[in-house]
Order: structure tokens, then sequence, then C-alpha cells
């Protein structure tokens, strides 16, 4: 498999598992539509949040590419690195302030296009994930936060206490 392979290349002298479990998980299954009465197949793509005292909520692990064209009540997009920060890169643009620096221009307007592809799959709820290093420190971390929730963003951080 192409993957254990790049593993093996990236973590050399690390064991890699050869369970069924392992091979299972790193396989890649295409999602497909389901209509609204039916219960989605299990997939590896998917994770099923079960609780006693809330009906389940599925959640499916896809890439940006794959949802273009589809809405989903909620999209968590995670901060990713290629050879850059992409979310950190568009900070600028979630915040109204759309100048890039020249050199970046043609990298932020594919990763603006791509992100604008994921900001609107969903109905209800978007969640952006990133770094709060990102943000800046002090001064700048302020500013930038204010920025933000001027543009309607709403910042909770991961472990800190939320005061609505």
């Amino acid at each position: 498999m192409l993957l254990k392979r790049l593993i093996a290349e990236l973590h050399p002298g690390e064991a890699i598992s050869n369970e069924h479990e392992v091979e299972a998980y790193l396989a890649w299954t295409e999602p497909r539509d389901t209509d609204e009465s039916e219960t989605p197949r299990e997939t590896i793509n998917t994770y099923r949040s079960d609780e006693a005292e809330h009906d389940p909520v599925d959640v499916q692990l896809s890439s940006m590419h794959a949802v273009k064209g589809k809405t989903h009540s909620a999209t968590l997009i995670v901060e990713t690195f290629i050879g850059q920060h992409v979310l950190e890169m568009i900070l600028p643009w979630l915040d109204g302030k759309p100048l890039v620096k020249k050199e970046h221009q043609v990298t932020y307007r594919k990763n603006r296009m791509l992100m604008y592809v994921g900001m609107t799959r969903p109905t209800h709820l978007l969640c952006l994930a990133i770094r709060t290093s990102a943000l800046g420190e002090g001064e700048a971390s302020a500013e930038r936060r204010a920025a933000l929730e001027a543009q309607g963003w709403v910042i909770n951080e991961l472990g800190a206490r939320v005061t609505h």
C-alpha cells in the first residue's frame, strides 16, 4: 500500500502494524449520498457519536474536493500545512483585509478559492480550527481578534472557558 510506504519513508525505524484494523483504517472509501431516512452505511470515513442521552451523530471525514456541490449541517475545516499554514494565510481575508504580499498572490488565491468551497458547504455551523499562535501575540492578537469578531466570527479556544 502506497500510504504505508510513505509512512515508512517519513518515519524510518518505526514499526508499522499489519493488523486488519490498521489496513481498514488506512483504506479510503468514497462517500456516497444517502436518503434522509436511510441509516448511513458504516465506513471508515465516518465516526458515529452515539451517546445514550442523545441521538447518534455521524461525522463524515472528507476532503474539500469531495464536498464540492454538496451541503452539510456543519463543517469543520482543520488547519493544514502545505508549504505554509493555509488558514493562517487567509486570515487577512477572513478579517476583511484581502491584501496579501505580492509573492504569495497565486498561492493565496488558490487557497482562498478552496476555502470558499469548504466554507460554503454548511447550512448551520462553520468551524475553522487554527492554532492560537496564528492570531499573533499581545496587541497584534487583540487587534486580529477584534477584526475577526467585527466580521462576525466567534472565537473559542479549546481548553479555554467559553464566556457566552
